[in-house]
């Protein structure tokens, strides 16, 4: 039997049948009543942020970490504006994220207008505007089904006359509220099976919509039976860990002997993954002949790798099922691996022994720090990366992860200072996991404000920041002209004393050894001030 509500109460009942028990957010007058209501109730978790792009970035953060919505919600037109490039970058990251706010434009007397719905189109999120009471429901279940669908961020805007007004709720709950995928069709299931079947050097790819799709079972009995090797994108980074097939990251962040095993591939399945030029090295990961086959919920974006020979639509989930079932109808036998067993460990080593340029002089080798990090931090730790040069290149492949959603990294869209956000997001959902984020000086001076957010809501993390003293991405620019570098140098506030500040424990680290002396992790906040060699270049440890 359904039941009245006031539109304020009406809220965070949908929430909570929508299974979305905390919101990230900024208060503004067109979300604190609902917010407050369900706080009241105790339906609610509020994990208060100081700025609109966080919310959003702790919402994709704690998504990525549970593999259910993200909500987060911000005050229309400025709190709106505020949070664009966080919108962005989620959309681009394919991550369930539910964002509510006030409607915009609206008839209300305000100088809060904004083009929200044309802003959004843009920016690649969808969205959803309930203009009545009596349609609130609907379009809310709309967007809800939207974010599960493909895994994107939708925008929910609403008037604020339905807060006051009276909404009659159904009894539907988030179990009858599955979106619809397309079916995969069994004629291309049996093509895709016959071609790994007959596949000298298989291998499987998986993306963000995989780790989605929860498949890692399927995939992993597919390569058991087909022989072949399995490698992920970056933002799926430990997917398949511990998996005997794993070749780890496809693309410019391959370690040079998984680059080398993955580019002799002869058959190239990918789910979930876009193929851009990160995944591809600029096309140029898997050798020319090589026949590429991709797996996408909706058409895929323009794929780097060559003209794929067929595209599957259907969900990750699916299709790895259908996959599996078919290659048992078939009674294809079971084939071999082909590629020679290559462990994370493996990889590791083979990256710390390059030589990137170090001048011990200057400041730590950022290998060391991540190594360090490594050792220190219990397996069941979740690590988390801002973009960026202090944190790119062999990061990914030196700190180990249990599982892809304890692995996250905010790159998409190359924008730096989004990592503390989704730190936040992560320690919110696994509040008795250790959570260390890495961030380059650049990307955390740009979000430290919200060092407060962990102080108000007591969460445990250790920051590193890999302390360059430079806006480092920028140095090959000014080489170019023969610029001075004096205009991209700067330095951090006193990292101690800034800690203390929020109620937490800083050290600046000038000495690798020094980290073992501090018996990390430790509850609460702690940030590490890492003074490392602007001149290293990580890159040269892998595949860039």
């Amino acid at each position: 039997m359904g039941v009245v509500l006031k539109g304020y109460q009406a809220i965070p009942e949908l929430l909570r049948r929508g299974g979305m028990p905390v919101v990230f957010a900024m208060l503004g007058g067109t979300n604190v009543p609902w917010i407050a209501e369900g706080e009241r109730i105790g339906s609610l978790r509020l994990v208060r942020t100081r700025h609109e792009e966080t919310a959003v970035n702790a919402a994709a953060g704690y998504a990525k970490s549970t593999g259910s919505v993200g909500l987060c919600s911000v005050t229309r037109g400025p709190g709106f504006a505020n949070s664009i490039n966080a919108i962005t970058a989620t959309a681009r990251n394919h991550l369930p994220v539910l964002l509510i706010v006030g409607e915009s434009p609206t008839v209300e007397r305000t100088t809060q207008q904004l083009e929200q719905k044309a802003l959004s189109e843009i920016i690649g999120a969808g969205f959803h505007h309930a203009a009545t009471a009596d349609e609130f429901e609907s379009v809310f279940w709309a967007a809800y089904r939207a974010t599960r669908r493909n895994g994107s961020v939708q925008v929910l805007s609403m008037a604020d006359r339905i807060l006051g007004a009276e909404i009659a709720l159904g009894e539907a709950g988030a179990e009858e509220q599955e979106p619809d995928r397309p079916t995969p069709d069994p004629a291309a299931i049996e093509t895709v099976a016959q071609a790994l079947q007959r596949a000298d050097r298989p291998l499987i790819v998986a993306g963000q919509g995989a780790a989605l799709g929860d498949c890692r079972k399927d995939l992993e009995e597919l390569a058991e039976r087909s022989g072949a090797a399995l490698a992920t994108t970056l933002v799926a980074n430990r997917f398949f860990a511990g998996h005997r097939n794993d070749l780890g990251l496809c693309g410019g962040w391959s370690p040079t002997r998984s680059r080398k095993l993955i580019g002799s591939s002869d058959v190239v399945l990918t789910l979930g993954a876009s193929l851009n030029g990160f995944t591809t090295d600029e096309g140029n990961i898997f050798d020319s002949s090589a026949t590429v086959i991709v797996c996408d919920v909706d058409e895929p974006n323009p794929v780097l790798a060559g003209n794929p020979a067929l595209v599957l639509k259907g969900d990750a989930g699916q299709v790895s099922r259908a996959l599996v079932d078919r290659w048992r109808d078939l009674g294809l036998p079971d084939k071999k691996p082909w590629a020679e067993r290559l462990t994370f460990a493996e990889n590791k080593v083979s990256v710390l022994e390059c030589d990137i340029g170090h001048d011990p002089t200057l400041g730590i080798d950022p290998r060391q720090v991540f190594d360090a990090i490594d050792r220190i931090f219990p397996p069941n730790r979740v690590v988390a990366a801002d973009s960026g040069r202090g944190v790119g290149g062999s990061m990914p492949v030196i700190v180990d992860a249990v599982d892809s959603r304890s692995f996250l990294i905010g790159n998409s869209f190359s924008s730096i200072g989004r990592g503390l956000g989704i730190a936040i997001g992560a320690s919110t959902a696994n509040p008795d996991r250790p959570v260390v984020l890495f961030a380059g000086d650049g990307g955390f001076a740009m979000s430290m404000q919200d060092l407060d957010a962990v102080r108000l809501s007591g969460l445990d993390l250790t920051i590193v920041i890999m302390n360059d003293q430079q806006y480092g991405s920028e140095v090959k620019y000014l080489v170019k002209y023969g610029l001075p570098m004096d205009v991209i140098t700067q330095q951090l506030p006193d990292i101690p004393l800034l800690a203390k500040a929020f109620d937490g424990e800083g050290h600046v680290i000038t000495a690798v050894d020094q980290l073992d002396d501090l018996c990390l992790p430790k509850p609460g906040l702690v940030i590490l001030d890492v003074r490392i060699d602007p001149t290293a270049d990580v890159r040269r440890s892998v595949g860039w």
